[in-house]
């Protein structure tokens, strides 16, 4: 999770990307960090990596996950799942186009990652 940046050689995105040991060590420090924060219920988005990430506080608080589609991200297509490195070298004409987008994204959701990192310091 820290340090894996959109764009980022060596980093994936997509539906089926799945954490390397450092994130799930990560997702169960910060169910430890939150897991009496109150939670009423648990959502998230049908992403591999979201459920990685919810359910160790799930399964800490006791509670289910209601998967939200809604929540879902970006479509990556036949990205999915590849680094960047890989996509840069096999789709070069498509990535300056999508890649702009998905920075556009990265952008807008940056205020919310700007807080984990307070909680990641402790992993």
């Amino acid at each position: 999770m820290r340090g894996q940046k959109a764009g980022k050689a060596g980093a994936s995105v997509g539906r089926r990307y799945r954490f390397p040991t450092r994130g799930r060590r990560q997702s169960v420090c910060i169910a430890e960090a939150l897991y009496n924060a109150g939670f009423a219920r648990l959502c998230c988005s049908p992403s591999r990596r979201a459920l990685d990430t919810i359910s160790p506080l799930a399964e800490r608080i006791d509670s289910g996950v209601d998967i939200l589609p809604a929540l879902d991200e970006i479509d990556m297509g036949e990205w999915d799942g590849l680094l960047f490195d890989d996509v840069r070298s096999r789709y070069a004409d498509l990535y300056g186009e999508r890649g702009r987008a998905l920075r556009i994204f990265v952008r807008r959701t940056e205020k919310i990652s700007m807080t984990l990192p307070s909680v990641l310091s402790r992993c």
